[in-house]
């Protein structure tokens, strides 16, 4: 997978948090780890949404939020659309992808 220097948008009642991160899929997860750890109340997140703007990230994100057992308490949109986020998708770890059709993007 391809590395990333983009922005993971995390909205806190009342608040927005802006995070930057470059990395992969590990490097994402390990980021959600360390980013959310303030965010922990009780077994949820003291957060109204998470929007992950790239594959990686939204890898790195689906996993924490699986292994931490936070699926479905957040809302979380992914971006891209690969077989095992779809799964994300259908299962309700991720409640919306971002998708884009390169090859029509060009030539229309």
């Amino acid at each position: 997978m391809k590395s990333f220097r983009k922005e993971l948008w995390f909205e806190a009642p009342q608040r927005r948090h802006f995070f930057n991160i470059t990395g992969d899929v590990e490097t994402a997860l390990k980021a959600s780890e360390n980013m959310l750890a303030k965010f922990r109340k009780g077994d949820g997140l003291d957060l109204e949404g998470i929007y992950c703007p790239n594959e990686s990230s939204t890898f790195g994100m689906m996993k924490y939020l699986d292994d931490n057992k936070l699926s479905g308490k957040v809302k979380f949109v992914g971006f891209d659309a690969a077989p095992e986020l779809i799964d994300g998708l259908k299962k309700g770890t991720i409640n919306a992808l971002v998708v884009q059709n390169p090859e029509r993007m060009g030539h229309d």
